[in-house]
């Protein structure tokens, strides 16, 4: 379960920065509402969709340690 949480936790964070970047690039180059536009698209919303629920899914779960 610990490395689903990290993996969950890294593709969060890849997807923060990835479109972090994508916006600062565009709109330096002027081309912000298209990245919007991108962006506001139905699969874009699920996968945000997707990924709090499985935040909240994990909150509520206990870690459990395996002993050895």
């Amino acid at each position: 379960m610990s490395k689903i949480r990290q993996g969950m936790i890294t593709l969060c964070f890849v997807l923060l920065g990835a479109g972090f970047l994508g916006g600062l690039i565009t709109g330096k180059n002027g081309q912000g509402p298209m990245w919007s536009a991108k962006m506001d698209q139905a699969p874009i919303r699920m996968l945000a969709l997707f990924l709090i629920v499985l935040a909240v899914l994990f909150a509520f779960l206990p870690e459990k340690e395996s002993k050895p």
